[in-house]
């Protein structure tokens, strides 16, 4: 590996030990530092979301809901 990637790698790898919110999104099965890193990076407020599934829809991994539900 390069050595400028193995440098960045364990930089995101100390960030990742250092960040509450990192550390809790690596609890999920198959996520990796760099993934938690950038969740945390991209989502400012995980408030704006009502639930998973919005959150899921906002990462464009399930199409928007825009049935009433009735």
């Amino acid at each position: 590996m390069d050595r400028a990637i193995k440098e960045y790698d364990n930089k995101i790898k100390a960030l990742a030990k250092a960040q509450f919110a990192i550390k809790r999104i690596r609890q999920l099965e198959g996520i990796r530092p760099l993934t938690a890193t950038v969740l945390v990076a991209t989502v400012e407020e995980a408030k704006q979301f009502k639930n998973g599934r919005q959150f899921a829809a906002w990462l464009g991994l399930v199409p928007r809901q825009r049935s009433s539900g009735g």
